[in-house]
């Protein structure tokens, strides 16, 4: 449960000079002084606790470091992993060509994929019309998933993280159909008598970052994975 924290002023500050003064702390390593008089005041030892921030709602939280840095960076990595493996496909193998890493299960394709992920609207009569529209589609998602990952993604959790791999996926895709016009696919898997169609890295990135989604959603935790002790600081 949180709990309102009325007098964080001068009280509070008083009462962490004196803690800092009989510890001989005679510097500090935190980026807001209000979170280390926060921390002092309730003998809260937790140095990752270093900034106060304040969400849409107005309430202001005693937060930890601040993971969209760490969360962008993994979107790069979706981007690069993606791009290295498509470049390496394609420079060693024939289109078509396709060699088998686990037999009746999985094999490492080349095919170029005119549609969307998996294939979808990929026979389309109309393969410049359908490229254009997953462009400005996919450019308009990748804003959309920016701005909510730079909502959520002040801490680590499973959307955070899904969001940044979504990310990732869907610029690893959009590069491919605008510089190419189409998308590198080289995935190829089959369960039982069933085929997938084939897909890449990024349509990867793209799934697991959903299902990540929908675990937080089925399983949501409690507003402590959002501030520190949950404590509402005023």
């Amino acid at each position: 449960m949180a709990e309102n924290h009325a007098g964080f002023g001068a009280s509070t500050k008083s009462t962490a000079a004196a803690k800092n003064a009989a510890s001989g702390r005679n510097d500090s390593c935190f980026a807001d002084p209000r979170a280390e008089n926060f921390l002092l005041d309730r003998g809260i030892s937790d140095p990752g606790a270093t900034q106060v921030d304040t969400d849409r709602t107005g309430t202001t939280y005693l937060v930890r470091r601040d993971a969209r840095p760490w969360l962008l960076l993994l979107s790069v990595l979706a981007v690069l992993t993606d791009r290295l493996t498509k470049v390496y496909v394609a420079s060693h193998l024939q289109m078509g060509q396709a060699v088998t890493v686990i037999p009746h299960v999985f094999r490492i394709t080349h095919v170029l994929n005119f549609g969307a992920a998996f294939s979808i609207f990929a026979e389309s009569a109309s393969p410049e019309a359908v490229r254009w529209s997953l462009v400005v589609s996919s450019v308009i998602a990748a804003v959309v998933v920016l701005t909510m990952l730079w909502r959520m993604g002040r801490v680590f959790s499973p959307a955070a993280v899904g969001l940044a791999l979504i990310l990732g996926g869907a610029i690893g895709n959009l590069y491919d159909r605008i510089e190419l016009h189409y998308v590198v696919d080289f995935l190829e898997v089959h369960i039982v008598r069933y085929h997938w169609p084939d897909f890449n890295v990024a349509d990867s990135c793209i799934s697991v970052g959903a299902v990540l989604i929908l675990i937080e959603l089925l399983w949501p935790k409690a507003k402590q994975t959002h501030v520190e002790d949950a404590v509402v600081v005023e």
